[in-house]
C-alpha cells in the first residue's frame, strides 16, 4: 500500500483531476481513490490481519494490562479466602479366602444365611457407601474422642453446620431446628466426609475436610469398624454354628447312649443273639441311605433358603429379573443329575456290602458302572456350566441397563460396582439352582432306594425285627454323632482362622498441603480469564472507536490520502535535545519547521512526498492555491500548512502561506516574525496592489502573511468581496499559495475560503481524529464547493502504533530514512 504516491501507483488513480486509465478529466472535488492491486498475493492479506490484530492489542495493552491484573489479584483473593479443605485416604484389600467345603456343609447345619459373595471391590464399596451401621459405629468411635488429640479443637462432625447462605435465606431455606440425633451425625458422615471407590479387589475409602489430622483420623477409624464388623459378623456365623453343632452333639450322645442300653437290656430279656449277617447288612444299608437322605434334605433346606435370600438381594437392585430366570434348569441336566445319583446309589449299595470292592479296579462290572457315572457328572458339569452362564450373561446385560434399588443409591455409590453386583448375584442363583435340581434328584433316587430297603427289613423274622430297629437306630445315631463331630472340629478351626473379608493394606496418613482450593490451577484459570477478558474488552472497544489511526484505517473508510507525516517528537529529540525552539540569526524558530531545520531528515523526505502528491493534483498553469484545515483543534494543521510552504519554496517555488486563523493566529510565533502586514490591515484597507517585500521572511522563496493580533469579527472579514480580491492577487503574485484556517467544526472560515481555492487539504491527527467527524468534514467541504484533494495523516508513530516494524505499512519507510540519514552523517 504505501504512501499511496500517485507518481508510482498504476492501477485506477486519479493523476491530475483525471483518470490514468481513460484520461477522462473528473468534476472538482473529486477525491484520490485508490484501487487494490493486481495480483497481490495472499500472504499480504494474512499478514495485514495479523498487523490489524497486534494493532488492536497494541491500542488496548493497558487496558489488557489492568482487566488481567484486576481478574488475577480477584482470584488471588477469592483462593486466599476459600477454605482450606484435605483429603487423606485408607486403601483395604478384600481378601479371596473361602471356607472349605465341610465348613460350609458344617454351618449350613447350624445357620442358614447369604453366606460369602465371591472376593469383588465394587460389591464391597457398594456396602460401605451404604452401610448406616458402619458410619454409625464410626461416630460413637468419634465421639469418645470429640475432639483432635494433638489440637483439643472439636471434631468438624460434631460442630453445627454452617448456616443458610443470604440467597438461600432468600428463597425461604432455614437452618433445621430440629436436635442432630446419631442417625443425622451418621448421614452426614457419608455425604459430606467419607468417599468410597474401587478397583478390582481394593477398596479406597477417602477423608476430605477442614483439617488435616482430622481428615487422616475419620479415615482410619471408618476402615477400622468396617473390618471389625466383617470379622464379627463372620465370627458370629460362625460362632453360632459352633454352639448349634455342640447342642446337636450332646442330644446324639445321650440318645446314642440311651439306643445302646435299650439293645442290651433287650438282648439280655430276651436271651437274644445278635442280627445274623443278612439282617446286619440290611439295616446298614437302610441306616445308610436314611443318613444319605437326611443330609441331602438338610442340603436342600440350606440351598432353598439360601436361594430365596438371593433373589431377595436380586429383586431389589433389578425387580423383574427372577421371573425371567424361573424357567430354571433344563430337562436334560435334571434327567443327567437324576442318572448320575441312581449310578452312585447303585455303587454305594455295592460299597456297603462289600466294603472292599471300593478299591477295586479290575472288575469290569464294576468299572463300567464308574465310567457311567463319571460320564453322567461330567454330562451334567456340561450342562450346569452352559445354564449359569445363559443366566448370568441375562444378569450382566440387565445389570447394565438396570435401575438402582428404589429409595437409593445402590448401584452408582459403588463407582459403577452395581452392574457387577447383579451378574454375580444371578450366577450365584444359577450355580444354587442347578445343585438343587441335583440334589432333589438324588432324593428322588435314594427314596426309591429307600423304598427298597425298607421292604428287605419287613422281611427279616419277627425274633429279630425290634433288635435290627434298634440297631437302625442306634447306627443312624451314631453316624449324625460322626458327622456332626467332624463338622464341629472344622467349624473350630474356622473361628480359630476366621479374620474377616477384608484388611487394611495402607492406612491413611496426615496430609502436608490442602488438595482445594488449588492455588496453581486457580492463578492459572484467574490469568487465563483476565487475558481472555481483557483481550474481549480491547477489541470490544476497537469496535466502538471511530478514531483513525493508520492509513489503512483511511483506506477502509473511502479516505483519499495525499501523504503520511510522522511524528515530529523522536526528531526534534534526537537533533534538538528535545528544546521547543532553535535560534538561528537572532530568531527563535519552533523546532517542528524541520523541513527548515534539517532538511535531510526522513521528516523532511515526508513533506516532499506530500508535496509531490499534492502538485499531481493541482493546476500546472499560473499560481496554485492550496487551503489546509482540519475537523478539531489540535491535529497539527498549522505545522503541516507551514511545513508545506518551507516545502514548496525549497523546491523554488514562490511560496506564500497566510495565516487565515483570526481567531487563534499563530504562524508568527513558529517563525518568530511580526513585521509585514497582517491580513486583517490588507482586508480592511483595501489597497490596490501587494508589494512582496512587505511579506518577507528571511527564508528564501518563503513569504508570509500573519495575524498576530486576533479580530473579533474574523469570519465576517474572510467572508468579504475584499478578502475574495486578495485571493485573487496572490495567484498572480506567487507561484504558490497556501492558507492556514481554522478547524471546520469549529469555525465556518475554510467552508467559506475552499470555493476559492485550487485544492483543499484535511489534516488529521493519527490516534486522534475522529472517522466520522472527518468524513463529515469532507462532506461539508465538497457541499460548499470545495476540492478535497486528500487527507493528510498526521503525526503517525509506526512503531507507537503497531509496536513492531511492518514492511507493508509506513515504518518501513521511515525507519529507511532514518538509516540512510545516519550513513550520510558519518
Amino acid at each position: 500500500m504505501g504512501l499511496c504516491n500517485p507518481l508510482t501507483m498504476q492501477n485506477g488513480i486519479v493523476r491530475n483531476g483525471r483518470d490514468a486509465r481513460n484520461d477522462v478529466p473528473q468534476p472538482a472535488g473529486y477525491p484520490l481513490q485508490v484501487e487494490p492491486f493486481v495480483g497481490q498475493p495472499q500472504a499480504f492479506d494474512i499478514r495485514r490481519s495479523v498487523t490489524q490484530v497486534l494493532d488492536v492489542v497494541r491500542r488496548g495493552k493497558w487496558l489488557i494490562a489492568g482487566v488481567f491484573a484486576v481478574v488475577l489479584i480477584l482470584a488471588v483473593v477469592y483462593t486466599a479466602i476459600l477454605p482450606r479443605e484435605y483429603s487423606s485416604y485408607t486403601v483395604l484389600l478384600v481378601d479371596e479366602a473361602k471356607p472349605t467345603a465341610r465348613v460350609d456343609d458344617a454351618l449350613a447345619l447350624g445357620y442358614v444365611g447369604t453366606g460369602r459373595l465371591s472376593a469383588d471391590g465394587s460389591t464391597q464399596a457398594l456396602i460401605l457407601s451404604q452401610s448406616l451401621e458402619i458410619a454409625e459405629r464410626t461416630v460413637d468411635r468419634l465421639r469418645q474422642l470429640a475432639v483432635l488429640p494433638s489440637t483439643g479443637d472439636t471434631l468438624s462432625l460434631f460442630k453445627a453446620p454452617p448456616k443458610p447462605g443470604f440467597i438461600a435465606s432468600l428463597l425461604g431455606r432455614q437452618a433445621d431446628p430440629r436436635p442432630v440425633t446419631d442417625m443425622d451425625l451418621a448421614v452426614r458422615l457419608q455425604e459430606e466426609f467419607i468417599h468410597i471407590g474401587s478397583e478390582g479387589r481394593s477398596i479406597t475409602i477417602t477423608s476430605s475436610g477442614p483439617i488435616a489430622e482430622e481428615t487422616a483420623l475419620m479415615a482410619n477409624t471408618y476402615a477400622e469398624e468396617y473390618t471389625k464388623l466383617a470379622r464379627e459378623s463372620s465370627r458370629a456365623r460362625i460362632v453360632a454354628s459352633r454352639e448349634f453343632l455342640e447342642e446337636q452333639i450332646d442330644a446324639r450322645e445321650g440318645e446314642l447312649e440311651t439306643l445302646e442300653r435299650d439293645i442290651r437290656d433287650y438282648l439280655s430279656r430276651r436271651d437274644a443273639v445278635a442280627l445274623d449277617e443278612g439282617a446286619r447288612l440290611t439295616v446298614a444299608q437302610y441306616v445308610q441311605l436314611e443318613a444319605q437322605r437326611d443330609q441331602a434334605n438338610v442340603d436342600l433346606a440350606s440351598r432353598l433358603a439360601r436361594v430365596e435370600q438371593l433373589e431377595r438381594n436380586l429383586e431389589q437392585v433389578r425387580p423383574g429379573l427372577v421371573e425371567s430366570m424361573a424357567a430354571g434348569t433344563s430337562a436334560e441336566l435334571r434327567q443327567k443329575q437324576e442318572r448320575v445319583a441312581q449310578l452312585e446309589q447303585t455303587l454305594e449299595q455295592i460299597y456297603v456290602a462289600n466294603p472292599g470292592l471300593r478299591q477295586d479296579t479290575a472288575d469290569p462290572d464294576l468299572q463300567r458302572l464308574r465310567r457311567q457315572a463319571e460320564e453322567a457328572r461330567a454330562r451334567v458339569r456340561e450342562l450346569s456350566q452352559q445354564y449359569v452362564d445363559n443366566v448370568a450373561a441375562t444378569g450382566e446385560s440387565g445389570g447394565a441397563a438396570g435401575a438402582a434399588p428404589a429409595g437409593g443409591e445402590g448401584t452408582a455409590a459403588a463407582g459403577g460396582g452395581g452392574a457387577s453386583y447383579v451378574a454375580q448375584l444371578t450366577r450365584e442363583i444359577a450355580k444354587e439352582r442347578a445343585a438343587i435340581s441335583g440334589v432333589e434328584a438324588q432324593i428322588s433316587a435314594l427314596n426309591v432306594n429307600l423304598g427298597d430297603a425298607n421292604r428287605k427289613l419287613q422281611r427279616i423274622p419277627s425274633q429279630s425285627m425290634q433288635l435290627a430297629q434298634l440297631e437302625r437306630s442306634r447306627m443312624l445315631a451314631e453316624q449324625s454323632y460322626t458327622y456332626l463331630a467332624s463338622n464341629l472340629q472344622e467349624v473350630r478351626i474356622a473361628e480359630e482362622s476366621e479374620i474377616g473379608q477384608a484388611r487394611v493394606i495402607r492406612p491413611a496418613r496426615v496430609p502436608e498441603k490442602p488438595v482445594r482450593p488449588n492455588r496453581g490451577r486457580n492463578y492459572v484459570l484467574g490469568a487465563l480469564m483476565g487475558l481472555m477478558l481483557g483481550l474481549v474488552t480491547a477489541i470490544g472497544r476497537h469496535k466502538l472507536d471511530s478514531r483513525i489511526y493508520s492509513p489503512e484505517d483511511l483506506e477502509a473508510s473511502d479516505m483519499g490520502i495525499l501523504g503520511v507525516i510522522p511524528d515530529l517528537q523522536p526528531t526534534i529529540k534526537q537533533d534538538f535535545n528535545d528544546e521547543e525552539r532553535f535560534v538561528i540569526r537572532d530568531r527563535a524558530f519552533r523546532t517542528t519547521l524541520i523541513p527548515f531545520l534539517n532538511p535531510l531528515s526522513p521528516v523532511a523526505d515526508a513533506y516532499r512526498r506530500l508535496y509531490i502528491n499534492m502538485q499531481m493534483l493541482l493546476p500546472k498553469q499560473g499560481g496554485q492555491s492550496v487551503l489546509v484545515t482540519s475537523s478539531e483543534p489540535e491535529a497539527g494543521k498549522s505545522t503541516t500548512a507551514l511545513n508545506l510552504a518551507i516545502t514548496a519554496a525549497a523546491a523554488g517555488k514562490r511560496t506564500i502561506i497566510i495565516d487565515a486563523d483570526l481567531h487563534r493566529p499563530i504562524l508568527h510565533e513558529y517563525l518568530d516574525w511580526k513585521s509585514g502586514r497582517s491580513l486583517n490591515e490588507l482586508i480592511t484597507q483595501s489597497r490596490p496592489h501587494v508589494d512582496k517585500r512587505w511579506f518577507e521572511t528571511g527564508i528564501e522563496n518563503l513569504y508570509a502573511i500573519t495575524s498576530p493580533v486576533p479580530v473579533d469579527n474574523a469570519t465576517k472579514r474572510l467572508g468579504s468581496k475584499e478578502m475574495q480580491r486578495i485571493m485573487t492577487r496572490l495567484k498572480d503574485y506567487f507561484d504558490v499559495v497556501i492558507y492556514d484556517t481554522p478547524p471546520v467544526l469549529m469555525k465556518t472560515d475554510a467552508t467559506q475560503l475552499a470555493p476559492n481555492c485550487d485544492a483543499t487539504v484535511v489534516v488529521v491527527a493519527a490516534g486522534n481524529t475522529d472517522a466520522d467527524a472527518h468524513k463529515h468534514v469532507l462532506s461539508e467541504l465538497q457541499t460548499n464547493g470545495g476540492r478535497v484533494i486528500g487527507t493528510v495523516l498526521n503525526r503517525y508513530a509506526p512503531k507507537t502504533m503497531l509496536g513492531y516494524k511492518n514492511p507493508y505499512t509506513y515504518s518501513y519507510a521511515l525507519d529507511y530514512g532514518y538509516g540512510y540519514r545516519r550513513k550520510l552523517e558519518a
